[in-house]
């Protein structure tokens, strides 16, 4: 007997994928504001321009690669 397939999923995965496209967008829309305060933060720490590695900031931490954010880590 052949198995049942729940044509509901695919549903459920365009919900998913509208929400994460609405997502992607507030990132982007934000990625200029991030960007300048991550430089605002270097400055205030006396660290260079270019700077790898990580920050912390409000009890989490920013992973940036030359002055870009790549990851937030324990939100």
């Amino acid at each position: 007997m052949a198995k049942q397939i729940d044509l509901s999923v695919l549903d459920q995965q365009r919900a998913t994928t509208m929400a994460a496209n609405e997502l992607k967008k507030d990132l982007d829309s934000r990625r200029t504001d991030v960007d300048r305060a991550v430089a605002k933060l270097l400055r205030q720490r006396g660290l260079p321009r270019n700077f790898t590695g990580e920050l912390e900031y409000n009890g989490y931490t920013i992973r940036v690669q030359r002055r870009t954010v790549i990851q937030f880590m324990g939100i």
